[in-house]
């Protein structure tokens, strides 16, 4: 039986997810399993990381909110009017890119980013295409907190590791990416290839 609702999901998820949604397939799933008999909630109360589920739900909201109210775009404007150089205002992008992606979730991060990122390089004088690339990237830098990606919600629910141990490493490898992708920016996609 269990088999027979992972199979009905997948399904729902490949032909009606556009129709119902990915979350409302998931929760008729959970549901399906609950009614059938299948589960119990022990069984989900003692094995599910509920403060992994609330964090990223915070993040989410966080993410949105951002974008709802336009504070992302209001921090991002105020960043670029302190600066006038384009390899300054890059710099800034890629920055504020790697900021939120820690404290939220790294698509949501990208997503509330990438259209400010590209406005402000136009109106900045420098490539939109650079900019954009730049945001996906710093995206990905996502090192210091647990509720940057699943990755480090996976190795934080472990127990072996602390949020001190993750932000201690976490921002030398945030730092080191910041630059790497700062100076393929510069070097690389607008000197080499002209974008």
């Amino acid at each position: 039986m269990v088999f027979a609702v992972l199979i009905t999901t997948i399904v729902l998820w490949i032909f009606f997810s556009d129709l119902i949604g990915v979350a409302i397939i998931a929760l008729i799933a959970v549901i399906s399993l609950f009614i059938l008999g299948l589960v119990d909630w022990e069984d989900i109360e003692g094995r599910v990381q509920w403060g992994i589920i609330l964090v990223y739900g915070g993040a989410i909201t966080m993410g949105k909110s951002l974008e709802a109210t336009n504070a992302a775009y209001w921090i991002a404007n105020g960043m670029v009017s302190l600066f006038k150089n384009e390899y300054a205002i890059l710099l800034c992008i890629i920055l504020l890119t790697f900021i939120l992606t820690n404290l939220m979730s790294n698509t949501a991060a990208v997503a509330t980013m990438l259209p400010i990122s590209m406005s402000i390089a136009s109106r900045a004088g420098m490539s939109p295409v650079i900019a954009a690339m730049a945001t996906a990237v710093a995206g990905g830098a996502a090192f210091v907190f647990v509720v940057a990606t699943p990755g480090m919600a996976i190795s934080y629910s472990s127990g072996y590791l602390t949020q001190r141990h993750m932000a201690k490493a976490g921002i030398l490898a945030g730092m080191a990416s910041i630059l790497i992708i700062f100076l393929v920016a510069i070097f690389y996609w607008d000197m080499f290839l002209g974008l």
